[in-house]
């Protein structure tokens, strides 16, 4: 296949360039506006449930309740927070985290395969479809097995 000669337009380049420039800056502006209050709070809400772990397991401890109703506990309230707003949002930042990451690594890995039939964009595709059924599907058997009245709910383990 003949392909033509490229024309040196370097004016033309440097408006290419510049849009894709402005366009990383925008999406960085909007990512951290948006992700930094996000991981500050997440990061504070950790701690706060951190400090009430601690607390609660040492007061367990002094009571006699043991480390299995303990653990139990510290279930069932992880599991009421991932029901929150927060929660939600963060589940589907890690999915997009898997489907990226998943993108990332097969990528990576198709590479060393010997099999020249393997294109980086669809390891790509591959990987990241991976990433994100991994993820989705847990979060789907979560709310499988938390929907309505079910017996994971009324027995507790569904939180909240």
């Amino acid at each position: 296949m003949d392909w033509r000669p490229t024309l040196d337009r370097p004016a033309s380049r440097a408006a290419r360039v510049a849009g894709l420039a402005l366009a990383a800056v925008l999406l960085a502006v909007v990512a951290a506006r948006s992700l930094i209050p996000l991981a500050a709070y997440a990061f504070m809400r950790s701690i706060e449930l951190l400090m009430n772990g601690i607390v609660l397991f040492a007061t367990s401890l002094s009571v006699g309740v043991s480390v299995g109703s303990i653990l139990g506990t510290i279930g069932r309230n992880a599991a009421g927070l991932l029901s929150t707003r927060q929660g939600s949002l963060g589940l589907t930042l890690l999915m997009a985290v898997g489907a990226v990451a998943g993108g990332v690594l097969f990528a990576i890995a198709g590479q060393s395969n010997v099999d020249g039939g393997h294109s980086v964009a669809g390891d790509a595709f591959y990987g990241a479809a991976t990433g994100f059924v991994i993820l989705g599907g847990a979060i789907a058997l979560y709310d499988w097995m938390c929907a309505g009245d079910t017996r994971s709910r009324r027995s507790g383990l569904c939180g909240g």
